[in-house]
Formats: C-alpha cells, sequence, structure tokens
C-alpha cells in the first residue's frame, strides 16, 4: 500500500506541474496564426512651438522584445524642420513571437544620425489585448503639448481606433 500511495503522489504532481506549464507557456497564450497584425508609423510632426532644433538626418527605430530592431530610412535619413510635417507610411507586420499574454511590447526611437547616433525621442509601449482593439499613438518630447510621432497598432487593414472584429 506504501508503495502504491507514492506513486499517486508521484504521479499527481507530474501531472500537476504539466499542467501548470501547458497553461503558462507562451504557445497557449498567442492569438490565433489567421489574426495579422501590423505596426503603421504615420507622420512626422515638427510643431512650431517645439524647442527642439531642425532635425537633421534623422530616421526611426523600432525595436521588439529587446532584441528585434528595425530601422526605417536610415539609408535615406529625412530633414525635419519647425512648422514641418512628414507622411512616413512604414509599415511592419508583427511577428507572431514577439506577442505574449495577448499583448506586444515595443519601442520606437527618432534617431539623429550622425558619428555618434543621437536619440532623439524614446517611446516604450506596452500593447495589451491586442486582438480586441487597434490602437493610434501619439509619442511627444517631454514638457511638449504637441506629438512629433503619431503611429497605430492594429489587425492588418483595419481601420485606427475601430473595435476589430473577434471570432
Amino acid at each position: 500500500m506504501k508503495n502504491f500511495m507514492s506513486y499517486v503522489v508521484m504521479a499527481s504532481f507530474s501531472f500537476t506541474l504539466g499542467l501548470d506549464w501547458y497553461l503558462n507557456s507562451d504557445f497557449n497564450r498567442r492569438p490565433s496564426s489567421t489574426e495579422e497584425f501590423e505596426l503603421q508609423i504615420q507622420s512626422l510632426n515638427f510643431d512650431k512651438s517645439t524647442r527642439l532644433h531642425a532635425l537633421d538626418k534623422i530616421y526611426v527605430r523600432a525595436t521588439f522584445v529587446g532584441q528585434f530592431a528595425y530601422e526605417f530610412s536610415k539609408e535615406a535619413p529625412v530633414t525635419v524642420v519647425r512648422g514641418e510635417s512628414k507622411i512616413l507610411n512604414f509599415n511592419l507586420m508583427v511577428n507572431p513571437e514577439w506577442l505574449k499574454n495577448d499583448q506586444l511590447e515595443f519601442k520606437l526611437e527618432i534617431v539623429e544620425k550622425s558619428f555618434f547616433e543621437n536619440v532623439i525621442v524614446r517611446c516604450a509601449t506596452i500593447s495589451k489585448d491586442i486582438s480586441q482593439y487597434n490602437r493610434s499613438y501619439q509619442c511627444r518630447v517631454p514638457g511638449e503639448e504637441a506629438p512629433l510621432l503619431t503611429y497605430r497598432l492594429g489587425k492588418k487593414g483595419s481601420v485606427p481606433g475601430q473595435l476589430a472584429m473577434t471570432k
């Protein structure tokens, strides 16, 4: 009888560990593979009232999960002067591996290209319930009213701010 009880305890413990691993593993938390999400970096708005000077030779860097970095227009950097807006229209498909617990964590940086790269603005974003809502974001220079960078995150092809259809 002692051996039987030890087997029952071991089997119960193993089952509990296996169930815990299955319920908390990453593959169980990702949206279905049919859902595609995209990050759209829309525009750069350099307000007349900003305390920054002209932004010369800048590009946008997007970093996901601390290691996947994408640099938009690094080879052809943009110059923006006060009072000017630039439509960027950079689109990036979100890799399902970057999603965890139905959320996406990423960082956008506006970088000035020179001998030493200078990060002008850094915006860290954690977007929760990515499969339920599309979102539009604004990145601002600390202490200023006008947004410097506008971007959106949502299901591929959906309208910004529109409630995403879920199955």
